[in-house]
């Protein structure tokens, strides 16, 4: 080793890691030495009460896509809430990945239109920009974690070292799919 090399236990990226595992501050990502970029512990596979409606439509969006009928099935979701009073913090990551999907679709799900700026309604832009600020996102934007790292289920939950059973291959389940092939929850 080179006189003056940091340790491993002083390592600049030790000390981040060990800082990150410390504070748990899983709203701004997820990294840990168990388990490296995904969540130490499964996240929410659900969003509770109302906001079911946005895992429903996300649950709809492989077959919206195959019909090109995402922008007519998104203006009828309801406008919901997403302060701390309306859901829960261990629901953000759930939503965040939902509200992707479903931004993404609806901006890119239109065989006439398909270059033109589509504004997202109301009804998906003001949750998305809440859940966003709450997990410390300067904007709403289909972030990598939305894509893969919090986009996720288990295979076999039942294995005595089930985060094992996630590891992404092309037969790993997505939890939300915006791309067209089906997911399951």
């Amino acid at each position: 080793m080179a006189t003056g090399a940091a340790t491993s236990a002083t390592a600049p990226s030790r000390r981040a890691l060990a800082t990150i595992e410390r504070d748990r501050a899983t709203h701004l990502g997820h990294v840990s030495e168990a388990a490296g970029f995904l969540p130490i512990e499964p996240l929410a596979g659900a969003l509770p009460g109302p906001h079911r409606a946005w895992d429903e439509l996300a649950g709809r969006l492989p077959a919206l896509w195959s019909e090109l009928a995402v922008r007519r099935a998104v203006p009828d979701l309801p406008l919901l809430p997403a302060g701390p009073d309306d859901l829960p913090d261990a629901a953000l990551w759930r939503a965040s990945v939902v509200l992707a999907a479903i931004a993404y679709s609806y901006a890119r799900c239109d065989l006439h239109h398909l270059h033109q700026r589509a504004p997202l309604p109301e009804n998906v832009a003001r949750p998305w920009a809440e859940v966003a600020g709450r997990m410390g996102r300067r904007a709403p934007h289909v972030a990598y974690d939305d894509l893969i790292t919090a986009n996720w289920r288990l295979i076999d939950p039942d294995r005595p070292d089930p985060i094992r059973s996630v590891l992404r291959t092309s037969s790993s389940p997505c939890r939300c799919s915006a791309m067209g092939q089906s997911s399951s929850s």
